[in-house]
C-alpha cells in the first residue's frame, strides 16, 4: 500500500492531467469537480450558487469517507443531501489533512488508486 503523501500525489496528478492543463489544482477546484461527478448532471453552465453547492457536495461527498456527514436522500432535482455526524477539527491543519484523508479513501473506494 503507498503511503498517504504518495496518494495524495497521484491524486493532484491526476486532476492536473484531466482538468487543470498540468497545473496543481486547489482543493475548492477538487471539491468543485467532484460535486459535479457526484451531482451527475455532467457539463454544463452552473450559475454561481450551483457552484457554490456543487463545492458543498463535493465536500460532503470526501466527509462522508471519514464518518462526518452521511447521504441522506436526493432532491427532487437529484442532487444528493447531507447530515453531519461530527464536528470537524478545529484547526486548518487538521481540517487538510481529513480531507486529504477522505479524498485518498474515496479515490480508493472508486478504484482510481492502486
Amino acid at each position: 500500500m503507498n503511503a498517504p503523501q504518495d496518494d495524495w500525489q497521484k491524486i493532484l496528478n491526476f486532476f492536473a492531467r484531466k482538468f487543470t492543463g498540468g497545473e496543481p489544482p486547489s482543493l475548492d477546484t477538487i471539491l468543485y469537480l467532484l460535486g459535479v461527478q457526484e451531482v451527475g448532471q455532467g457539463t454544463r453552465r452552473y450559475s454561481k450558487q450551483e457552484k457554490i453547492d456543487l463545492m458543498h457536495v463535493g465536500l460532503c461527498t470526501i466527509l462522508e469517507q471519514t464518518g462526518h456527514c452521511r447521504r441522506t436522500g436526493t432532491t427532487p432535482d437529484g442532487w444528493p443531501l447531507f447530515e453531519q455526524k461530527k464536528s470537524l477539527p478545529p484547526g486548518d491543519r487538521e481540517r487538510e489533512s481529513l480531507l486529504r484523508q477522505g479524498l485518498i479513501a474515496y479515490f480508493r473506494r472508486n478504484g482510481l488508486l492502486d
